[in-house]
């Protein structure tokens, strides 16, 4: 080790980081510390930790990562235990077919490599990055990474509200709190609440994770945040326009494009970050619009109407338990009777008096 040592040293005065008098000095603080000469450096403040690991790199040939711009895998670092991570200094990079790449800042913890490879099977690519930054790096990640609980969360509700008249998903962020409530044909349900604290990346995380398309608006201020998301999972071949559709999963027509709010101007559409399949004559908020190729859902039809396309799932009360939830209604407390057909609003209202 004291080869090593010194070729590290010769390193940092080669390359203009310390003087010879820096490594005097550190070689005679080091024997006091009982820490590594580039450690010893550091404490002592003749260099910065990144210069150190960057020389580390150059002696044995790993490719050094600016940890600040390194982009997280989600999946690959659940993979891993938590307290391994931190304990380590490690963060998880990339994962093929017959290896993993990670950066750490101690290349000779060859133990904690050893765990890596016999829990994938796989050998370990090892890349060096400065130790505050990582341990940073992962703090941060764990204190904010709630979207996992969100997505399972999201998952659960469209399965429970699928084939029923609840086409919209709330998900109300408050303060260490965050409710998920369902809403259709003028009902409104809450499904779960849960005692976490959640940042809007959150939310935009968890949905990215779903399997589903979906749209979304979003209210926020300083307190609180409000998502209301509708996913879009149901396709029609033969739909009719204009019509209104009250079901879950609402539709996703795979020969439309939906646009971004901002850049078509379109007040009546609701807002995406991205423009994805949905809606381009979608009617959430406008009832007034002339469009022909129109969809409305219930809230924003117009009042009075003849020969419009009607697919709704209505909701009626449940006999078994009168809203409290229960099996027979998969705990949202009313059932569903499905409409279908073309519709006045004299005939519509008709089926429900």
């Amino acid at each position: 080790m004291v080869n090593e040592r010194e070729k590290i040293g010769s390193l940092l005065i080669r390359y203009g980081f310390i003087t010879e008098d820096d490594l005097t000095e550190g070689l005679k603080l080091q024997k006091l510390m009982g820490l590594k000469l580039g450690e010893t450096l550091v404490k002592a403040g003749k260099i910065d930790e990144a210069n150190v690991q960057w020389i580390l790199s150059k002696q044995f040939d790993v490719p050094f990562v600016i940890v600040d711009q390194v982009h997280l895998d989600i999946d690959l670092i659940h993979k891993f235990p938590k307290n391994f991570l931190l304990e380590n200094r490690i963060i998880p990079l990339l994962e093929t077919h017959d290896e993993i790449c990670i950066v750490t800042d101690d290349i000779f913890n060859y133990e904690a490599f050893a765990f890596i490879e016999k829990i994938f099977n796989k050998k370990v690519n090892i890349s060096i990055g400065e130790a505050k930054r990582i341990e940073n790096t992962l703090i941060n990640f764990y204190k904010e990474d709630a979207s996992p609980t969100v997505t399972i969360l999201l998952q659960k509700t469209i399965e429970m509200i699928k084939e029923t008249g609840f086409y919209r998903i709330d998900i109300h962020i408050q303060q260490h709190k965050c409710e998920l409530n369902v809403y259709g044909n003028g009902v409104i349900r809450k499904v779960a609440e849960v005692n976490i604290t959640l940042k809007k990346e959150d939310v935009f995380r968890a949905l990215n994770m779903l399997e589903t398309h979906y749209i979304y608006e979003m209210y926020d201020n300083y307190r609180t945040a409000l998502f209301s998301v509708y996913p879009l999972f149901n396709t029609f071949k033969d739909i009719k326009y204009p019509a209104i559709l009250g079901i879950s999963g609402l539709i996703l027509p795979n020969w439309t494009t939906f646009i971004d709010m901002k850049s078509s101007e379109c007040e009546h559409l609701i807002h995406s970050d991205h423009p994805l399949y949905g809606y381009p004559y979608f009617a959430f908020k406008d009832s007034a619009i002339k469009y022909d190729r129109v969809i409305f859902i219930p809230d924003s039809a117009p009042k009075d109407f003849t020969n419009y396309y009607i697919f709704i799932y209505a909701p009626q009360r449940c006999n078994f338990c009168d809203t409290a939830g229960c099996e027979k209604c998969k705990q949202l407390g009313y059932i569903f009777k499905k409409i279908e057909g073309i519709y006045s609003s004299n005939e519509l209202r008709g089926l429900f008096s």
